[in-house]
């Protein structure tokens, strides 16, 4: 079989599958099952707006960090090079504190 010929397979099931759902969808729902259904669809989409809402809190948390965290570094930054201007230097790994003049 050619590729064409798989591709307008394809194309045509798709098409029959999506007129199936369309008659289903019309011809076999009772008018409470409508109802239902919308209702439902509205949940959905309200879960979904609360979802949203809560990625948007939390990008807004995270961009708080991220200035924190900047604001930290800048910091860190101005320290080390006070402490390298000063000629202090600090040892960690045997915790003593040496100054240089």
């Amino acid at each position: 079989m050619s590729l064409v010929f798989i591709r307008l397979v394809k194309g045509a099931i798709r098409i029959l599958r999506d007129e199936l759902k369309k008659n289903i969808l019309n011809n076999y729902i009772r008018e409470d099952q409508k109802d239902s259904i919308k209702n439902k669809a509205l949940n959905m989409n309200r879960y979904i707006e609360k979802e949203i809402e809560i990625m948007k809190k939390n990008k807004q948390g995270l961009e708080k960090l991220k200035h924190k965290r900047f604001l930290l570094l800048n910091e860190y930054n101005y320290l080390l090079n006070k402490v390298k201007d000063d000629s202090i230097f600090i040892n960690i790994k045997n915790k003593n504190h040496i100054i240089k003049d």
